[in-house]
């Protein structure tokens, strides 16, 4: 059995050298997970309304770049390769196993929202927004789409209220930032950016 484990953990590692680690199935991830030295406790799809069309058809879930957890429940912020979910799922994960979502928030139209910080304190979610044509959601016949960062109150999970939005310079681009009890350290292309 354990030269058979071996063999196997051999070749789902070759698989996400040659592939990525996208192209496992739940199975072949729990077993990487396993040759890794831990374990995969709870998965789920997150599959809802907030599934792009193109994913809705081909049967996926979301993908996600960047998580945050503060007791008990999931930030989510959706990835955009491939574009399956343009926005943030908020979802209750204190049991692994039986994850749920509870709320969504949607990017701006023409953006994608794949970074995001918490504040647990003030549970204040920060939320990058950034230029993407691949969102099914296009600004219409107005302005260009609203690249920056939105601030939302998230004291009640299944409710995130809008507080705010920074608007960085239509069409922009929004990359990592952190956060404090002050201020947002954001990369952000600005009025005052040199153009390249």
């Amino acid at each position: 059995m354990h030269g058979t484990l071996v063999r196997l953990s051999a070749l789902i590692a070759a698989m996400v050298l040659m592939f990525g680690p996208y192209a496992l199935t739940l199975e072949e991830t729990r077993a990487y997970a396993r040759s890794k030295n831990f374990e995969v406790v709870g998965h789920d799809y997150f599959k809802g309304e907030w599934l792009t069309p193109a994913a809705r058809e081909r049967g996926m879930g979301c993908g996600f770049n960047t998580l945050r957890v503060s007791k008990g429940v999931g930030y989510f912020a959706g990835y955009d390769d491939p574009p399956t979910c343009f926005g943030v799922v908020i979802a209750d994960v204190s049991d692994p196993k039986a994850m749920k979502a509870l709320s969504f928030i949607p990017c701006n139209p023409g953006t994608r929202c794949n970074y995001l910080r918490l504040n647990t304190r003030r549970q204040i979610l920060v939320v990058g927004m950034d230029t993407n044509r691949a969102n099914p959601r296009q600004p219409t016949g107005g302005p260009a789409a609203q690249a920056g960062f939105g601030f939302y109150d998230v004291s009640n999970p299944r409710a995130p209220r809008p507080l705010g939005f920074f608007l960085t310079v239509p069409a922009g681009a929004t990359h990592g930032f952190e956060l404090d009890d002050r201020y947002v350290y954001g990369c952000a292309t600005m009025a005052e950016s040199k153009p390249a």
